[in-house]
């Protein structure tokens, strides 16, 4: 006989939110093709049922194809990262909700201006930060 396991909406799955810091398994297929993924910090920008729309960060001052300096985000200081933190891309991206391993913190102030004049980002989306920022 075989059995079916039901499992309820929202049934052990953490709630994650805007502003939120995270650790994620990141994978970097652009620069290296045999990546695999790795944990890296996240600000949840969007969350959603499914995926959410992040900011990567890394400790990687420029981006190695091009040698371009990345922008640096004062998380560290919130979210008790040791060391420098950079933008790992100007645009938000995709994280599946799954990816997301454990809390880090919360941003600041200074990281959402950072995220508004780096990323473009709707609306709506910089008023959840600034909420977020508040706390």
């Amino acid at each position: 006989m075989m059995k079916i396991h039901t499992v309820l909406p929202h049934a052990g799955r953490p709630h994650h939110a805007a502003g939120e810091v995270v650790w994620a398994a990141v994978g970097n297929y652009l620069e290296e093709r045999d990546c695999t993924r790795k944990p890296r910090p996240v600000v949840i920008l969007r969350p959603g049922s499914c995926q959410h729309w992040i900011a990567g960060l890394t400790t990687q001052a420029t981006f190695k194809m091009t040698g371009e300096a990345r922008v640096l985000v004062p998380v560290h200081r919130t979210c008790r990262l040791c060391g420098e933190s950079y933008l790992w891309a100007h645009h938000p991206s995709r994280l599946c909700r799954l990816d997301v391993r454990s809390h880090i913190g919360w941003v600041n102030r200074e990281v959402v201006d950072v995220l508004a004049n780096h990323m473009r980002l709707p609306a709506d989306t910089l008023a959840e930060l600034r909420a977020a920022a508040r706390r």
